[in-house]
């Protein structure tokens, strides 16, 4: 279970399962990430191999002349498993069978991967403060309004407030109550790597504040 479950949190996001080539082979979980967050997918190697999933780690040049990492498992019955959990006619959903797998760390990854901050600027927040976080972001396209109903519910659950809307034609789901943006930040932190601390640091240091 504790395999299935981490293969789940790192697909979630950025993560991807292709489609078996029949039905009688297993396949892989592939991860796309920019070089700066190279620690991180490191991290989420690490939790792989944790559970006893092997993969290949890598680096090249995308034809942008950027600087990208990826990692690549082994094919694996589990990540197989864990595609009929999270994928239905070949895109992701959010359904009632993964909410069975989805907690603090689920959530944690989601927003390392997708997730973003937005900030106030100084000259709309209240005199002599700081910047502050006008915005959390899960910036989550790829699932349907029925998987975004669904995490928007367990978010709510969990005493984050949140709205779901589209945003230049794609779905998002914004945090913008403070004590949602709070709550947010203590439920995950003891999940998130260092590397990406910085998407959620700002607030524990007196930057969210009531604008």
């Amino acid at each position: 279970m504790e395999k299935l479950k981490t293969i789940l949190d790192l697909a979630l996001g950025d993560g991807h399962i292709p489609k078996p080539r029949t039905e009688n082979c297993n396949t892989h979980l592939r991860m796309n990430h920019s070089i700066k967050q190279s620690e991180y997918l490191l991290y989420k190697k690490k939790l792989l191999e944790d559970v006893g999933i092997e993969s290949t780690y890598r680096e090249s040049i995308s034809k942008s002349g950027h600087g990208v990492c990826y990692l690549l498992t082994r094919r694996y019955p589990v990540i197989k498993k864990a595609r009929e959990i999270l994928y239905e006619n070949g895109k992701k959903v959010f359904s009632k069978k993964l909410l069975e797998f989805f907690d603090e760390r689920s959530l944690s990854f989601l927003f390392q991967d997708d997730g973003s901050k937005e900030m106030r600027c100084a000259s709309r927040c209240a005199k002599n403060s700081t910047p502050c976080v006008n915005n959390f972001v899960l910036n989550v396209q790829s699932f349907d309004q029925e998987s975004l109903n669904n995490l928007s519910n367990v978010l709510k659950e969990t005493l984050i407030d949140n709205k779901v809307y589209k945003r230049k034609g794609y779905f998002v789901i914004t945090i913008a109550k403070y004590i949602s943006k709070v709550n947010l930040v203590e439920i995950i932190k003891p999940y998130v790597h260092k590397s990406m601390i910085y998407k959620i640091e700002d607030p524990l240091n007196s930057v969210v504040v009531k604008c």
